[in-house]
């Protein structure tokens, strides 16, 4: 089964980078979906407190859960949004030093092979053009035989 988003696993520094972005891109969504809820809470509230008859008993006491319901809420985001940002610092974190590893350790390593490789074959083609043009008859060169 092949996977629908090829995952960098030949390098353990590369796969830390993409995880590390992986977290960051989440802790994202998350402040998104946290502030999202804790205001849908507050309007409902807030709407429901607008309803609300102020001259009954029972809705002082559906007031004062309301406005609970509006802290508890004000609460939650603010929690949640430190939550959030450490996790955030936590993925900036492992992506920083993931990239950082990877491009001072490994990657310089990736590239001095690749230059070798490149050297070889130059090299490599160069005797195979000597070896063809001494190989064939017309070189190019008069005979000097009399």
């Amino acid at each position: 089964m092949d996977p629908r988003v090829p995952i960098s696993t030949d390098n353990i520094y590369k796969f830390q980078a993409t995880f590390g972005l992986v977290i960051i891109i989440t802790a994202f969504v998350l402040f998104v979906l946290n502030n999202q809820h804790a205001n849908q809470s507050i309007i409902s509230n807030l709407e429901k407190l607008l309803v609300i008859d102020e001259s009954a008993k029972q809705a002082e006491e559906h007031e004062k859960l309301y406005k609970r319901q509006i802290d508890v809420a004000v609460s939650n985001r603010t929690h949640y949004t430190y939550v959030i940002g450490v996790i955030l610092a936590i993925g900036i974190l492992v992506s920083w030093s993931g990239f950082t590893r990877w491009s001072k350790q490994v990657q310089p390593f990736h590239d001095d092979i690749l230059r070798l490789e490149k050297e070889k074959l130059e090299l490599e083609v160069a005797a195979l053009r000597n070896q063809a043009g001494s190989d064939s008859p017309n070189t190019g060169e008069k005979s000097t035989a009399s």
